[in-house]
Order: structure tokens, then sequence, then C-alpha cells
């Protein structure tokens, strides 16, 4: 989304322009193409190779789970930013944006708990043996999933899709800005 800074040039609006029609969609296009594959790889390879599982490794596979649900909803915003419609429906706007944001809060939390299974195993090594124990991991999995959720749901009921004359426009409820790539020197 833009505010309006006070720049208003032709400049500005030609480079906003080529970021939403012609940087974001190749570079959606590519990070599909990579962490699809990346992702399918490392899943397969810690579900099927990888034992005994500890937490480290149950944690790692949650982490490409969430990063593949991300991933599974760029062609929508590559669709969307090379025909600058959205022509699916409200529900799947929905969809996107919470895939976006559920996978952002999730990699964060599946890090951070990376962090401090690195943190106990070279600081508390005693510690670390009871945590390597596989309950541990499916608890520590079950919250942060859960936590993503209670963080992201309610964002999924502030989004609204409406038609404009020239575009479909996701729009936000919270801060009342829409983008329509059609109309995007109204914004600089």
């Amino acid at each position: 989304f833009f505010l309006t800074v006070g720049l208003y040039s032709d400049q500005m609006s030609s480079m906003l322009v080529y970021f939403f029609l012609v940087f974001l969609p190749v570079m959606y296009g590519i990070i599909f193409a990579v962490g699809l594959l990346g992702n399918l790889t490392s899943i397969i390879i810690y579900v099927v190779r990888l034992r005994p599982w500890k937490i480290n490794s149950v944690i790692m596979v949650n982490l490409a789970l969430a990063d593949l649900q991300y991933v599974l909803s760029l062609p929508f915003l590559v669709h969307y930013y090379i025909t600058e419609d959205w022509s699916f429906s409200d529900a799947m706007c929905r969809a996107v944006r919470f895939g976006f944001h559920f996978n952002l809060y999730c990699s964060i939390l599946f890090l951070a708990c990376l962090s401090v299974c690195r943190y106990v195993v070279v600081v508390h090594p005693l510690r670390a043996v009871q945590m390597q124990r596989k309950r541990w991991a499916v608890v520590v999995c079950l919250a942060v999933w859960l936590i993503a959720l209670l963080e992201v749901t309610p964002m999924v009921f502030m989004l609204t899709v409406e038609k404009t004359a020239n575009n479909i426009t996701l729009t936000s409820r919270i801060i009342n800005l829409s983008l329509s790539l059609r109309n995007l020197g109204d914004y600089v």
C-alpha cells in the first residue's frame, strides 16, 4: 500500500508500475519454483530418511510446511500482478493474504524455537537431553501453529475484495487504503 508523502513525479510512478507489473511477478515466479522444489525436497528427506526424530528435525519439517503453504499462494499473486485484476473469489483473496501472514508468523516463531534449542544445547547441555524428546517437539510445534493462527485469524475478517470501475482491488478495513495498479499515479 502507498501513502502519499509529498513525492509527486512521473519517474516515481513509472518505477512503481514497473515494480508491480514486472519485478514482483518475476520474483514471485522464481520464489515459487525454487521454494516448491526446495521445501518438497526437504520435507521428503526429513520424513523418509531422517531418524531418529529430535526436536530440531520436527521444527524444521514444520518450518518447511509453513513455507510450502506460502509458496503455493504465489501463483495467485503472480496472476494478479500480471493481469491487474483479482479474478478469484473473495475467499481466495482472504486465503492468499492469510497464507502470507500465517507463514510470516510461523516462520519467525519456528526460527526462534530453533534458536532457543541451539542456545540450550550450548549453554545448558544437560537440559538439552530432556528437550530432545519427541513429545517436546510436538508440544512446541502445536503451540507455534496455534499462536500464529490466533494472531492472524482476525486479519482474515478485515479484508475485502471490492470491484472498482477499472479493477478489482484488495482493500484492508484496518487502514482503509486500496491499491489499483491502473491508478498508481493517484497514490504517489
